[in-house]
């Protein structure tokens, strides 16, 4: 037990950063080059803010009522037991984001990252848990996004996939307010705080992936050296990842299935785009993905 209590402390003595953003922007990408990196720890999703969080609220919540009970009826006439407060949620929060991180492996990782894209919606809720943490925001045009999530849906589960939203019009309807919703949440908690926060650009990542990784390196405070940029880009590149095949040749069974650019061209119809502009239009233009058009 003693072991496990120093170990979650120490997770919180390395820097520590989450990786955030619209599903299907890439985060899974930059976690993998991340995680590549000899002194950098980064793997899996842990989907703290949205399971985690909650899970443990209810959890406590129970608690809670079951000692008021308790208070209440039974030991009425004295001094009740306490119970936990909100802050002491964000604690016991705080404390098991400790003990899951410390499980990673070796003693040379000076940095430590989780990877979930719903980060991007609790941003200031990671933000006052994790006070000394930085946030790393992956961006990609909605269109190629919704494109990569509804492929991605039909290979975890084409049957509810299909009963859900029927088609890819309905799909990339409901998809445009989400993606919006994640670009302002997390562009919302850069403005306040720049100095925790660092974007980036899934196309960017594509044409200049040795430049953009090096900035987030810099930007982390990790070692930027040709070999550990050349060790982290050949361990996430397309080839790599779909297991020899290159960028562009579609597998829609895989989970890497093509890694390219403006792949919305090939699937998006007049109609569905104009759907998808009327919801998303604005935030596509403010991006600068209207020269995409």
């Amino acid at each position: 037990m003693a072991a496990l209590q120093k170990g979650a402390e120490a997770v919180y003595a390395k820097p520590l950063f989450f990786i955030c953003g619209a599903i299907k922007s890439g985060t899974t990408w930059l976690q993998l080059m991340l995680d590549a990196h000899p002194d950098i720890a980064c793997r899996g999703e842990g989907h703290l803010p949205n399971m985690l969080l909650p899970g443990m609220g209810k959890a406590l919540q129970k608690y809670n009522n079951q000692i008021a009970f308790k208070n209440n009826s039974i030991f009425n006439e004295i001094e009740g037991f306490p119970r936990f407060g909100g802050s002491h949620h964000y604690a016991l929060f705080r404390t098991a984001v400790g003990l899951l991180l410390a499980q990673y492996d070796g003693e040379d990782i000076r940095f430590i990252g989780e990877k979930s894209p719903d980060n991007v919606l609790a941003l200031p809720i990671l933000g006052r848990v994790f006070p000394q943490a930085k946030f790393l925001h992956l961006i990609r045009d909605g269109r190629d996004a919704a494109i990569s999530g509804w492929f991605h849906n039909l290979r975890v589960s084409k049957e509810w996939a299909e009963k859900e939203f029927g088609s890819l019009k309905a799909f990339a309807e409901h998809f445009a307010p989400g993606w919006v919703r994640s670009i302002n949440a997390g562009r919302d908690f850069g403005a306040q705080f720049p100095e925790r926060y660092y974007e980036l650009r899934y196309e960017d990542l594509l044409s200049d992936g040795a430049g953009e990784l090096r900035g987030v390196l810099n930007y982390l405070g990790a070692r930027d050296g040709e070999t550990e940029i050349a060790n982290c880009l050949n361990a996430a590149s397309f080839e790599t990842l779909a297991k020899g095949r290159g960028a562009g040749e579609e597998d829609r069974g895989s989970h890497f299935r093509k890694g390219v650019r403006g792949d919305w061209r090939e699937h998006f119809d007049d109609e569905i785009h104009a759907a998808f502009r009327a919801r998303a239009g604005a935030q596509l233009t403010a991006l600068g993905y209207d020269d995409e058009n």
